[in-house]
Order: C-alpha cells, then sequence, then structure tokens
C-alpha cells in the first residue's frame, strides 16, 4: 500500500485490478468445465478441454486484468481447436460431439411442468455460437463486453445471438405452456 501522499502508478492500479492465473483456476474450475461440457455436450471431451486449457494456462503463468474471463477464453479456443482437429480426421458431425442418447421415455403426463434437465436439453439443442452466448450470459452472469472478449467477436453480434439464442430457447421449451421462458 503506498503512502498517504504517494504518487500511484497506473501499473500499480492494474496490479491491484488484476489476478494471478494460479490463484484463479481452482476458485473456477467448475464454471469451466460446465461451460466446456455446454460446448461438446460429452463429458469425457468436457474434461479434455478443461485440462487441456488449464494446462496451457498455467504454462503461460501470468498476472491478467481479468483472470476468469481469459480461462473461459482459453476453454472455448481449445474446444475450437478441438472441433477443427476432428474434422481434418474426418469426423464433422455434431453429433460424434454428443453423449449417447437417453433411453426412450414414457410420456410426462403433466408437460407443463419443466425441468432443470429440459431446459438443459434445450441448450444443448441451440446451434454452438447460439449455445456458447446463452450460457456464458446467462449462466456464468458474464456481461457483454466480456463474452465478445472471451468469443473473439463484436460485441453486436455477441448481442444478437444472446436475443436470437434466447429466442430460440423460448420456442424449443413453448411445448411447456404459455410461461414458457422469460427474457431476463
Amino acid at each position: 500500500m503506498p503512502r498517504r501522499g504517494a504518487i500511484v502508478s497506473i501499473a500499480d492500479i492494474r496490479k491491484r485490478e488484476s489476478g494471478s492465473v494460479r490463484d484463479a483456476v481452482p476458485a473456477h474450475v467448475d464454471q469451466l468445465y460446465r461451460f466446456a461440457l455446454r460446448l461438446a455436450r460429452n463429458a469425457d471431451r468436457a474434461r479434455d478441454i478443461v485440462q487441456e486449457s488449464v494446462l496451457r494456462a498455467l504454462q503461460h503463468e501470468t498476472t491478467v486484468r481479468d483472470p476468469r474471463a481469459w480461462l473461459f477464453q482459453i476453454v472455448y479456443r481449445t474446444f475450437i481447436s478441438h472441433r477443427r482437429k476432428d474434422e481434418r480426421r474426418g469426423t464433422p458431425d455434431e453429433s460424434a460431439w454428443c453423449d449417447e442418447a437417453a433411453p426412450e421415455t414414457l410420456v410426462d403426463p403433466l408437460p407443463s411442468l419443466m425441468t432443470a434437465e429440459d431446459v438443459r436439453k434445450a441448450v444443448d439443442n441451440l446451434p454452438e455460437a447460439f449455445r456458447a452466448v446463452v450460457w456464458l450470459s446467462d449462466a456464468e452472469r458474464l456481461r457483454l463486453r466480456e463474452i465478445a472478449h472471451i468469443l473473439d467477436c463484436p460485441l453486436g453480434t455477441v448481442a444478437s445471438r444472446l436475443e436470437r439464442g434466447r429466442q430460440e430457447l423460448r420456442r424449443l421449451l413453448s411445448a411447456y405452456g404459455p410461461q414458457g421462458v422469460k427474457s431476463p
């Protein structure tokens, strides 16, 4: 802490606002896994993505202004890298990234009762670009500017994808009655 009356440099202010990646990893690893799981839609692949992302982050251990957003960005880029590798190998079908389908179940006599599992399935059925934005905004509570930085796309694109993703979610969940899903 600078003594009273001392001049504080911009570097000192930034250092106080920033955080160590090594400290941020344990605090956010569960969130990173949930994000990877929403992207990959496969538990094994999500674990691989998070593990590789954490290793990358720790190899480049540094102090960053927003370690949480930086870690999400690494997870997203690792996911894209894995998907591109699979496409080059000849498995471009997104269903290869999904867990086995659940066995058929009986029709629910009360279809108006929506469960967390129903919402999870609806989010999983969103196109990838919408799924990432909706998850980061609504589940991880990141601001649009942070999401734009993580996904490396313009702020307007993020806002558009979020709105279109929420509209698609409302459509997918419309079978649960008029209460539907309201945009936050």
